[in-house]
């Protein structure tokens, strides 16, 4: 070792630490390989009734020729990364070295949407049940609204908040009712006008519940990875389609608010569907 100011050479008593080593770290992937497994099942006649038999595959083995854990990754990275059909079949081919066509890729995005059904039942349960839930989209935004609301996240004075805002609900009170009315001049904007009559309560939800606020961007970030998706696919060709996008997408969307790794979530859901056991919960 040598000094990089006047390259004098060390000697091994002069190579005393003066200060805390430095650290210096590489990050590297080791070489990905799919290993295969395989199971053969012997085939016996029967001396009776001359019917072919063959043995059952053990207990815990995917039906399907792709594991949990690379059905996983597929799923991932179509759902998540939002890759079309035909270049995650060049990543698996490129990266973990395994042949997947595209039409058994979209077999694999369809089973774990079969094995998401039971999760997000009791998701869009909770979400009913829920006290305060988000909506896209809002339709309308007032300037006063939002200078009454910058001046509480000032002053954080809900009580002041009220009758800061009293004059404006008064005035979009008004306006909904009269566009709600039966008109030629009304019929484009009437059932408009009348939902937000019916949820005139949960209009004003911010205003005395704490953690909500008066836009909708909380929601429009949620929705951002389902609009981009649905103008990537081109949307959807049947029903069974859309209950598969709208399983995955609540999965992804779910996984990322709660801090929670998809590809791991994916991989126990994918696991325990393919042995008949009960599948984790989204929340």
């Amino acid at each position: 070792m040598w000094c990089q100011a006047c390259a004098h050479v060390f000697c091994e008593r002069e190579l005393v630490e003066e200060a805390e080593p430095s650290r210096h770290q590489v990050a590297e992937l080791p070489p990905i390989a799919v290993y295969v497994s395989e199971h053969r099942r012997h085939g016996v006649r029967c001396p009776t009734c001359a019917a072919s038999t063959r043995a059952e595959l053990p207990a815990g083995v995917p039906r399907s020729a792709f594991g949990p854990r690379l059905q996983a990754a597929v799923v991932t990275v179509a759902v998540r990364n939002r890759v079309s059909r035909r270049e995650t079949s060049e990543l698996a081919r490129e990266l973990f070295g395994v042949e997947v066509s595209t039409g058994s890729i979209d077999t694999i995005i369809q089973r774990a949407g079969d094995a998401l059904a039971a999760p997000h039942t009791k998701l869009e349960l909770d979400i009913k049940s829920a006290p305060v839930v988000n909506i896209d989209e809002t339709g309308w935004v007032a300037h006063e609204l939002f200078a009454a609301w910058d001046a509480y996240q000032q002053d954080g004075d809900r009580a002041r908040l009220q009758p800061r805002i009293a004059p404006l609900q008064d005035r979009l009170h008004a306006l909904l009712e009269h566009a709600a009315r039966k008109s030629p001049r009304t019929k484009y904007h009437r059932e408009f006008a009348r939902n937000l009559l019916k949820r005139w309560p949960a209009l004003w939800t911010f205003s005395h519940t704490p953690g909500v606020e008066p836009t909708n961007n909380h929601a429009e970030r949620g929705l951002r990875g389902a609009v981009i998706y649905r103008k990537l696919s081109l949307g959807t060709q049947s029903e069974h389609g859309e209950r598969t996008v709208e399983r995955l997408l609540s999965a992804s969307v779910t996984c990322r608010l709660r801090r929670q790794s998809l590809f791991a979530y994916l991989t126990q859901v994918l696991t325990a569907h393919a042995r008949g056991d009960p599948v984790p919960a989204l929340a």
